[in-house]
This record gives C-alpha cells, sequence and structure tokens, in this order.
C-alpha cells in the first residue's frame, strides 16, 4: 500500500525526471513505472506540462568536455 509519503516522493521522482536530473538507473525505473502504471504516467505527464514551459526559453548549451570525465 502506498502512503502519502511514498506518493509525494514518486511525484517528485517524476518532477526530476522531467528535469533531466536523475541518474540512468532512476530514469530506466520510472519509465517502467510510467508504461505499467496510468497514474504515474498521469503524474508525469503533468509535470511535462507545468515544467515543459520552463524550457522553451533557454538555449541548448553543451557541456564541456571535462564535464563528462566526471
Amino acid at each position: 500500500m502506498n502512503t502519502s509519503s511514498d506518493h509525494h516522493r514518486d511525484d517528485l521522482r517524476y518532477a526530476e525526471y522531467v528535469l533531466g536530473v536523475l541518474d540512468a538507473d532512476a530514469r530506466a525505473l520510472v519509465e517502467k513505472e510510467v508504461a505499467l502504471d496510468p497514474r504515474a504516467a498521469a503524474a508525469l505527464a503533468m509535470w511535462q506540462q507545468t515544467l515543459g514551459p520552463l524550457a522553451e526559453d533557454i538555449p541548448a548549451v553543451a557541456p564541456a568536455d571535462h564535464v563528462w570525465a566526471r
């Protein structure tokens, strides 16, 4: 059974997914959840609608080579 705390933690993970700050393993887990659970898919879609417009006016910037080495 999911508690309110679990729901809040999941909701934050979906926001982090949309922002692109999760590591590869966490991203894969979110993608699996979204594929299997309509509620997860709806939560992710909500965050995409909410946070997506924030990135519209920000130009893409390629990270320096030393960033990838870390």
